[in-house]
């Protein structure tokens, strides 16, 4: 398998553990460093499903339900003065069949 890591000049070596661990510690006192925190959601969660159910009158238990978890996690993430990014798929028909009316 191919490592997921990416090394560039100038940067950290691979074999440079400890070192990076100082580095990320050190970038994160850093007020100027920028952060994201990744939501990962795969196929748990189709975004435009997800926007059919939130413009809705009256969404389903389970949809108002993630909207509730989703702007917890939105504004914790805020308050670390980071961004939030979520991933998942954007495809009506992969969303989970309990999301749905």
């Amino acid at each position: 398998m191919k490592s997921r890591l990416f090394w560039s000049k100038g940067t950290l070596q691979q074999s440079d553990g400890p070192g990076a661990s100082l580095k990320i510690r050190e970038l994160l006192r850093r007020p100027s460093t920028e952060r994201e925190v990744w939501l990962v959601v795969g196929r748990g969660l189709a975004a435009e499903q997800f926007e059919v159910e939130r413009k809705k009158g009256k969404p389903t238990a389970v949809a108002m339900q993630m909207l509730y978890q989703l702007q917890s996690c939105w504004n914790s993430v805020g308050a670390l003065n980071a961004q939030l990014q979520i991933f998942c798929p954007n495809v009506i028909s992969e969303a989970p069949a309990d999301l749905g009316t």
